[in-house]
This record gives C-alpha cells, structure tokens and sequence, in this order.
C-alpha cells in the first residue's frame, strides 16, 4: 500500500485522495509558513499516484522542479516530495494501489485486496470489504461502514479509512463475477484432505488445498441439502448458525471468521468480482451460507 515517508519519523499511508497542508481539515497535517493551509492533493487515478498544487502560495516540488501554481505531476517509487519550498521532502516509499485500513491509539491495520479483518487478520473479529458499490462491516451485526467512521473491535477503538473504490486494476477483464463460477470440492476419504476449484465458460483456477476450505465444504454441503427442497426458496438455501458451524467443524468462532476472511482475500486476489459474498450473513441472526449456487463435490 502506498505510503509517504516523512524527513523525520514513521511513514503514514496514503488514503486514495490525501490533502496536505496546516488546516485542521487535512489529512497530512504540516506545519510551517511556508505551508498554505490548503497546499496539495496527492491522489490515485486509473493505474498511478499523482500529485496536485492547490494553487499554494509557496509551490509544490517534485524531485527538485517547482509545479506551476495548480499543476499536477505524476509520481513515481521513490518521488521526493517538497511543500512550500524544495526541501525538507517527503519520499513515496510504495505506489501500490489505495486499501483500506484502520487506526487505532498505538497501531495501524492495512487490508488487502479490498478486505480489512480487526484486529488483525490472524484472529479476525470484524471484516470491512466493498460489496454492491458500498462498504461493509461485518462483526456480531452486519451493517454499511463509511469512511472516517469510528468502531469498537475488542474493546480497542480504531477510525476506519476507505477508499472509494477498490482500483479496478486488481480487476482481470477474463475473470468472470462470483455468480457465474462454479466452485468443485476434491475431498479424501477421511476428509482430513480438501482443494478446492473455479470453473465457468472455458475460465478456471486450480485453487490448490487449503484449511479454509473445510468450513466452505460445510457450507457447501449445506446449500445443496438445501437446493434438494422444491419447497425452500432460494434466499433461504443454506444457512447455517455460525456457532453451531463453529461446533460441527471444531472450530472456535475466531477460526471460523479466519477461515471466512482467508477465502474471501484469495477471490479477491483473483480478481472476482463481488468476492466478498463467497460467504455471506444475515444481519441479526448471525447465520452464514455460501454464496455460490454452482457446487460440486468429489470424493475420493
């Protein structure tokens, strides 16, 4: 994740759109009157970083040239950074795209891939992931999350940064949505082996084996119990109480929202569209389901 390195001190991510200057409004806050209260934006667009002058009374500088009063530059890995004058400078330590993350008193979280798992992704208590074009929170409730906005996660407080968009150069053009993948299970006999497929229209991906994969057989066995019922309609196919999920496989909760969290960032590295819904919830009742209808399981 892009991050500015200051002359002195600890790097700061960078948000996908990050203004600069001495106004208790801005994101990077400097000091100094050589600093305009509004002085720069730094920003992504399409596939890069990009720097602006907002019309500052002292200039903007990139790697030793002066920007015209409102004037944009591209940055690159490495682009030393002046405001109001040359030097000191601010170096841009990583140009990969804006991700989410959270801060708290003493630490800073980063996401990936559109996903961000509080505490920490070892032991997730809450999820924040992008679907439907909004973001999500994901804890004991399921509700919209907004950028700036303040959480509880064990007792800790952290102020959630959100970009407005997952960049769609994670995106491939080839890799069809989640409703249109079929997902295989190879199961061994004894269940102690599972790996795990994608397949539609031509398109797959071998997704090799993996612990996560034990709780979406769970949940997939679930939903095609379920697909069996005439009777049943489709929204309520498949749902399973989390704790009793957490119960069946052995699992304690934390385990099973680490599973959760481990199968949507793969997606998601895959660049599926909507990938976060590989595991959905319902709000309130804390209960969980797959999110695929096309399953396949193969013993042996």
């Amino acid at each position: 994740m892009a991050a500015l390195s200051p002359p002195h001190g600890s790097p700061i991510f960078l948000r996908s759109r990050h203004i600069a200057g001495r106004s208790a409004s801005c994101n990077l806050r400097l000091v100094g009157r050589q600093v305009s209260a509004l002085h720069a934006q730094i920003y992504w667009e399409r596939d890069g970083w990009f720097v602006r002058d907002l019309g500052s009374r002292n200039g903007t500088w990139v790697n030793g040239r002066q920007l015209d009063q409102g004037g944009t530059a591209p940055l690159k890995l490495g682009a030393a950074i002046g405001f109001g004058r040359s030097e000191p400078v601010w170096k841009l330590m990583d140009v990969d795209p804006p991700q989410p993350f959270a801060i708290a008193a003493d630490r800073v979280e980063v996401g990936s891939f559109g996903v961000l798992a509080l505490p920490d992704e070892d032991a997730p208590t809450a999820m924040i992931y992008q679907s439907g074009g909004g973001w999500i929170l994901q804890s004991e409730e399921t509700s919209p999350a907004s950028d700036m906005q303040t959480v509880d996660v064990d007792g800790v407080t952290w102020q959630l940064q959100l970009p407005e968009e997952v960049p769609a150069t994670l995106r491939q053009n080839d890799v069809p949505r989640l409703d249109d993948i079929e997902m295989r299970f190879a199961v061994s006999l004894d269940e102690e082996y599972v790996a795990s497929s994608l397949h539609s229209h031509g398109w797959s991906s071998d997704l090799g084996a993996r612990a996560h994969y034990h709780t979406l057989l769970h949940l997939a066995r679930a939903r095609l119990e379920d697909q069996g019922n005439a009777d049943l309609p489709e929204s309520a196919r498949g749902w399973v109480y989390a704790d009793q999920l957490g119960r069946d496989l052995g699992f304690s909760e934390g385990k099973v929202n680490l599973h959760i969290f481990k199968a949507r960032r793969q997606l998601e590295a895959l660049g599926v569209a909507e990938a976060a819904r590989v595991v959905e919830r319902r709000p309130q009742t804390q209960q969980l389901r797959l999110g695929l209808t096309q399953i396949e399981i193969v013993r042996g």
